[in-house]
Order: structure tokens, then C-alpha cells, then sequence
């Protein structure tokens, strides 16, 4: 078993092999714990435009400076702040933001699912998801009368409490579309 001194993230940054550090991150049991380190109140009162920028940039594999970043919207402290505090407690805080994240990512695929039907399908409905998160900026904002910025700038909780009922709504058209344009006997 390798013993590894507890660093500061500074001291890890400024390493020229991370490579032991980086295997005990990944595998280690110390740094595998989420921790919020900041207290950093419910993801679900910060910004919508920020929870899906941090849902993107964790599902393509977040880099340390990205995430620095992040943690300094999030947790209002500066990056002098971040530098000071131990590796282990630095890997935690970013668990409990993937952990978050996931979370509110889970609940979206339950709630806000959505099976295209077979004629969207044929129709070429996938080509809409290069747009990624652009589709729900833009009904939120057209929802709103507003700019797509300010639908960013949503609490996520607003957001999504608008999202689940338009969802709901199409889909209860939808239903009574098919029921009324069944034949009758």
C-alpha cells in the first residue's frame, strides 16, 4: 500500500507527475466520499443555465480548471480559497458536485422523459439534439417573453417547476388528441 503525503491542491497543481496522486483519487477511500466542503445551499436555488453548463461539462469528463471555476460560482469563495485546502478535501467537494448534479439529473430523466413517437422519429426529431439544452432556454424565454440569458439566469427550481408543467400539458393534448380523433360507434 502506497502512503501519500496530504497535500494542498496548490501543491498538487504544481506537481510534475500526479500520476500516484491520480490513482489514489481515483481509487482511494479517503478521497471517494462526497463532502461539502463550502456549504453550498440546495443546486436546485442556483441558476438554471449553470446546473445544465456543470450537467454538460461533467458528462464530457470536467477538467480541474473548469471545475475550479465552478466551485467558485457555486461556493462564493475565490481561487485562493480552493489552492489552500487539502487535496482530499478538494476531491470530495468535487464529489458532492457530481453527486449533486447526478441527482438532478436522475430526477430530469423521470419527470422530463420523453419518448418521441414513431412518426417524430421517421420525421428526423434526433437531428434537435445537437441543440443540446438550447431547446429548453428557449421555451422557458418564449414562455417568459424574456431573452434566452434571462432564462439562464432562472433559479434552476423555477425552471424546472415550468419544464415538468409544459411537459405535462403537451403531453395531456396529446392524450386527448388521440381520444377525440378516435372514431366513434
Amino acid at each position: 500500500m502506497i502512503e501519500l503525503k496530504n497535500i494542498t491542491f496548490r501543491d498538487y497543481i504544481n506537481l510534475e507527475d500526479r500520476s500516484e496522486f491520480d490513482f489514489a483519487i481515483k481509487y482511494g477511500l479517503p478521497f471517494l466520499k462526497p463532502e461539502n466542503i463550502c456549504a453550498v445551499d440546495d443546486f436546485t436555488q442556483l441558476e438554471f443555465g449553470l446546473i445544465k453548463d456543470l450537467q454538460q461539462d461533467i458528462s464530457q469528463g470536467i477538467m480541474w480548471d473548469k471545475l475550479l471555476e465552478y466551485m467558485m460560482i457555486i461556493s462564493g469563495r475565490d481561487e485562493k480559497y480552493f489552492y489552500s485546502v487539502s487535496l482530499i478535501r478538494m476531491v470530495r467537494f468535487k464529489n458532492f458536485i457530481v453527486a449533486e448534479i447526478s441527482r438532478i439529473v436522475d430526477i430530469e430523466n423521470k419527470v422530463l422523459a420523453y419518448e418521441p413517437t414513431e412518426d417524430e422519429v421517421m420525421a428526423g426529431i434526433e437531428n434537435l439534439s445537437v441543440f443540446g439544452v438550447y431547446g429548453q432556454l428557449r421555451q422557458l424565454a418564449i414562455t417568459f417573453h424574456q431573452p434566452i440569458e434571462w432564462a439562464r439566469k432562472l433559479k434552476y427550481e423555477e425552471a424546472f417547476v415550468e419544464l415538468v408543467y409544459q411537459k405535462r400539458s403537451n403531453d395531456f393534448e396529446r392524450a386527448l388528441m388521440e381520444i377525440r380523433s378516435k372514431p366513434t360507434e
